[in-house]
């Protein structure tokens, strides 16, 4: 009985579909992932830089003002918008600034409790 040769197709992972240069977002680095970004902040006016998140196909959500007040925020749905039409920028100083000084208002912004939850340990283990 002749036996038969099966082709090995190569299966690309979800990480190496981000690997590619997204949306035309600008230079890119020796590992292939976009250089970092640089924003402004709505509230100090400092420029600050983005750095891309291979794992989500974007730019970090943390910097985005409306990842943490929108409640129908969805990573999909925003890295297929331009980078002009994700909302306002907020460098970590005064996200850090805005959750220790402001709490009050913080927590009526930000009515998601796994989100606050998340930048609560985001303070607490230095990541910002």
């Amino acid at each position: 009985m002749p036996v038969k040769n099966k082709s090995k197709t190569r299966k690309t992972s979800k990480i190496n579909k981000y690997m590619e240069q997204p949306l035309g977002l600008g230079l890119v680095n020796e590992r292939g992932f976009p250089e970092p970004l640089f924003a402004n902040c709505f509230k100090c006016h400092q420029d600050f830089s983005i750095k891309y998140n291979p794992a989500i196909g974007m730019y970090t959500q943390k910097n985005y003002w409306l990842y943490w007040v929108d409640d129908k925020w969805n990573p999909k749905k925003m890295s297929r918008k331009p980078e002009s039409e994700r909302g306002d920028k907020l460098c970590d100083d005064c996200l850090k600034e805005f959750y220790l000084k402001e709490k009050k208002e913080f927590l009526n912004q930000v009515k998601d409790k796994s989100k606050r939850q998340t930048l609560r340990s985001y303070i607490y283990h230095s990541v910002i």
